[in-house]
């Protein structure tokens, strides 16, 4: 028995220090002499930025996040605890590191400008940079359509120095860390923010900012892990044993506890219940009249159907017409310049002819950049793909520089006088302003043979201003009055067919004084003159674009 009693004992000692010495080793490395001897020689201490989650931030008083659970593994490894030095700005911890007063920065990725400071270890984590925008932005969005943009990114990472080298162009906003960022998108004071796709998905949904959306991705990614001095080549070798000793299972266990959320499957949730309850009782409430409710919209949807085929006949027919007068309109001034431009090369002509000939040209050029202007115009409205821009302006300056402009276009005994003496800040686009305003005026000076054309602004209401052009023209018949903002419709009518033009401009100033916000308003007598009127707002609504 006592032989028996022995033997037990043994093999329950043996199998201890077996499952002891497998615990060991995985809990530790093996170091060299020599980076034992670095290790107990000195105090090493490593970077914190939390203000970066999902990767480290401050929850509860406490720094977690998933660069704080790889340093907790680092240090199991090694045996060793590492001061941790914490910081509230990137730009702080990259110069920190390089004066030496950190020894490890943590979540760090490599870059060109930054390998000539640091050594770095394998990365730990990879994931694509994204470009957030405001939900009013429609689309997705990229880099070059971001041109002249107000751009926010945080000032000294790795996507900072990645934009300035490869978008030169780009106007970039820095600033100290990731909330800042979203702060200055979610105000309107940056058009979009470059950032880390993990971060700016983990801050949107914990923070709260319910207005910002990923709207595109940068062709680089972020790939975080270690960097020390470049002198500390034996403390970069003992950090990558470290991160190679960390087990699929474990990486995988920090991933998931801090980047994605774990869902209770629906069928286990009593909302989803609650939810198919409230939904059978509704149908069977519904059901009775459902039939009723059917043919009532079978009927209707008739009838709109009726409307809309003899709308779309007359839509055809009013863009068929249009398309005719286009081919005209484009020809005419095809046919100068290259009648002009072949009469260039005839040296029979004097040096006051050709420069005649070049003015034509010239003259011809800008009627027809004109004309594919409106075209571009109106296609983009019809198919409500032109935007509104908010910018804040003077209307007395934006006033004068129309008077200025046409002032030298205005034909004798035509009077151009600006009536406007008060002068207002508005918070509206102003080239949209600007360009019914300049319709209106092109046809007021087409159309006054002799008189007057005024041209003013005045307070409508409170919130409104009145901008208007007043001629003693010809006069509009009252007959035309309804039909003249609509689109095509102009297109042959007795205006176009004796003074020329596409007949688009007052189309697509009709359009335009919706988007915004506003209206158009007519006061004409034939043969005593007309008054067009753009009525807008002070200030467009937050809907549009900044």
């Amino acid at each position: 028995m006592t032989g028996r009693f022995k033997i037990t004992n043994y093999l329950t000692i043996l199998i201890t220090l077996f499952l002891l010495g497998c615990s060991a080793s995985k809990r530790s490395l093996k170091l060299t002499k020599e980076e034992q001897l670095f290790l107990e020689e000195t105090q090493l201490s490593v970077s914190v930025f939390p203000n970066s989650p999902p990767y480290a931030f401050i929850e509860d008083d406490r720094v977690v996040g998933i660069f704080i659970d790889f340093i907790s593994l680092i240090e199991e490894r090694v045996g060793y605890d590492i001061k941790r030095s914490y910081f509230s700005d990137w730009a702080s911890v990259v110069e920190a590191g390089k004066k030496g007063t950190v020894d490890i920065i943590s979540e760090i990725q490599s870059t060109a400008e930054r390998r000539k400071h640091f050594l770095f270890t394998e990365p730990l984590i990879k994931h694509p940079h994204s470009i957030l925008v405001s939900k009013v932005v429609e689309g997705n969005v990229g880099l070059n359509s971001l041109k002249d943009r107000p751009i926010v990114v945080v000032n000294g990472y790795a996507i900072h120095e990645y934009l300035k080298m490869y978008y030169p162009n780009l106007n970039l906003l820095p600033q100290r860390n990731e909330q800042e960022c979203l702060k200055k998108l979610s105000s309107g004071e940056a058009y979009a923010y470059v950032a880390r796709h993990a971060v700016a998905t983990h801050m949107i949904q914990s923070l709260g900012f319910p207005y910002v959306r990923i709207a595109g991705e940068v062709p680089y990614d972020n790939e975080l892990g270690f960097a020390v001095s470049k002198d500390k080549e034996l403390l970069q070798g003992i950090l990558n044993k470290a991160i190679k000793s960390i087990s699929r299972e474990e990486y995988k266990g920090v991933v998931d506890k801090w980047l994605y959320e774990k869902y209770i499957p629906f069928y286990m949730q009593v909302e989803f219940w609650i939810f198919i309850a409230f939904c059978v009782t509704v149908a069977f409430m519904v059901m009775w009249f459902f039939n009723t409710v059917l043919k009532q919209k079978v009927r209707t949807r008739t009838e709109e159907l009726v409307a809309a085929k003899v709308k779309a006949e007359e839509s055809d027919q009013l863009k068929s017409a249009f398309i005719a007068n286009m081919s005209h309109e484009i020809r005419t001034p095809l046919n100068g310049i290259m009648g002009f431009a072949d009469l260039l090369n005839d040296d029979s002509f004097s040096e006051e002819e050709r420069q005649s000939f070049k003015n034509l040209i010239k003259s011809n050029s800008t009627q027809l950049m004109h004309l594919v202007n409106d075209i571009i115009d109106i296609s983009k409205i019809e198919s409500r793909q032109l935007n509104i821009y908010k910018t804040q302006f003077s209307v007395w300056n934006l006033m004068t520089e129309l008077h200025n402009k046409f002032i030298w276009e205005s034909k004798d005994g035509v009077d151009l006088v600006l009536e406007t003496e008060e002068d207002f800040v508005m918070f509206s686009d102003e080239l949209r302003i600007q360009q019914v305003l300049i319709n209106f005026l092109s046809n007021a000076m087409k159309f006054t043979d002799k008189g007057s054309v005024r041209m003013g602004v005045e307070k409508y209401s409170e919130n409104m201003l009145c901008f208007y052009v007043k001629d003693t023209g010809i006069g509009i018949p009252l007959e035309k009055q309804k039909d003249l903002f609509k689109p095509f419709y102009q297109v042959g009518d007795f205006l176009t067919r004796k003074h020329g033009g596409a007949g688009l401009g007052l189309a697509i100033s009709y359009r335009l004084a919706q988007l915004l916000e506003g209206r158009l308003e007519l006061e004409s007598e034939k043969g005593a003159g007309s008054t067009f009127k753009l009525i807008v707002p002070l200030e467009l609504s937050i809907l549009a674009h900044e």
